[in-house]
C-alpha cells in the first residue's frame, strides 16, 4: 500500500514538474500583421556640366538592405491555468509587458527550446551573404550581454544590437530596444529575441512595446518568420 501511494505521489510530482517546465518555455504567439513598407530609393540629383571644366562632386547615398527585416508592435497576453483541451481554470492578465521576450524564429515552426544557444558570426547556420558587407552579422551584433534567460535556461555571452528609437525625443540608435541573436541547435535555425518595454517611442515615433531585427535566409524571396512569446 505504501509503495503504491509513493508511486502515485511520484507520478503527481513528476506531472507538476513537467507542467511547470512547459509553462516556463516560450509559446507560439498569435499575431496581427500590419502592412509592410520599405525605404523609397532616393531621386538622382544633377549638376550642369560644360566641356573643358573639372568639378568636385561629393556623392552620398544609401542602399536598402536585402539581408534584414524589422518587426515592431505591441505585446499583450495572459498567464493561464487550464487543461490540455484548452479549458481555462484561471487567468491572470499581464498589464505591463516589460520583461517579456518576443522571439522571431526564421523558418522554424517548432523550436526546440531545450537546445537554444547564442548565435555568433562564425556559425555555420548563417547564410554566406550575412557574413559579408557593411550590413554583415558581425557589423550588426557588436555588443554582448552577460546572459539571457530563455524559458528556464540561462545563456551566457549573447550578442545583441539596438535598433533606432525616439525614447529621448531625438531619433537615433538608442539603448532601449535590444535584439539578441540565438539559434535552435536542433533545427539549425536562427532566432532573434527582443526584450519588451512598455509603450516606448520607437523608430517612427509611435509608442511600441518591442522592435526586433531579423536576419533572413534569402535575398530574393520571402522567408517565413514564426513568432513566440515569453511573458514575465
Amino acid at each position: 500500500m505504501k509503495n503504491k501511494l509513493f508511486g502515485t505521489l511520484v507520478a503527481i510530482l513528476g506531472a507538476l514538474l513537467m507542467a511547470s517546465i512547459a509553462a516556463a518555455a516560450p509559446v507560439g504567439a498569435s499575431i496581427t500583421s500590419g502592412t509592410a513598407s520599405s525605404l523609397t530609393p532616393a531621386t538622382a540629383q544633377s549638376v550642369n556640366a560644360n566641356g573643358g571644366n573639372v568639378q568636385e562632386v561629393n556623392v552620398t547615398g544609401y542602399t536598402i538592405t536585402d539581408k534584414w527585416a524589422g518587426f515592431f508592435g505591441q505585446v499583450s497576453g495572459n498567464v493561464e491555468l487550464g487543461d490540455s483541451a484548452g479549458h481555462i481554470f484561471y487567468k491572470w492578465t499581464v498589464n505591463d509587458p516589460t520583461g517579456s521576450i518576443v522571439y522571431a524564429a526564421v523558418n522554424d515552426s517548432n523550436v526546440d527550446w531545450t537546445n537554444i544557444s547564442a548565435l555568433y558570426g562564425n556559425d555555420a547556420i548563417l547564410p554566406s551573404f550575412l557574413t559579408t558587407g557593411a550590413d554583415s552579422f558581425n557589423n550588426t551584433f557588436t555588443q554582448q550581454a552577460a546572459s539571457l534567460t530563455v524559458g528556464t535556461t540561462t545563456i551566457s555571452n549573447v550578442n545583441y544590437t539596438t535598433t533606432w528609437d525616439n525614447s529621448t525625443g531625438t531619433p537615433g540608435q538608442g539603448t532601449v530596444f535590444k535584439t539578441y541573436a540565438l539559434k535552435d541547435g536542433t533545427n539549425k535555425d536562427m532566432i532573434f529575441a527582443a526584450e519588451a518595454v512598455n509603450n516606448t517611442a520607437g523608430f517612427n515615433g509611435n509608442a511600441v512595446d518591442y522592435q526586433v531585427l531579423v536576419g533572413l535566409t534569402s535575398q530574393t524571396s520571402s522567408v517565413p518568420v514564426y513568432f513566440y512569446l515569453q511573458l514575465p
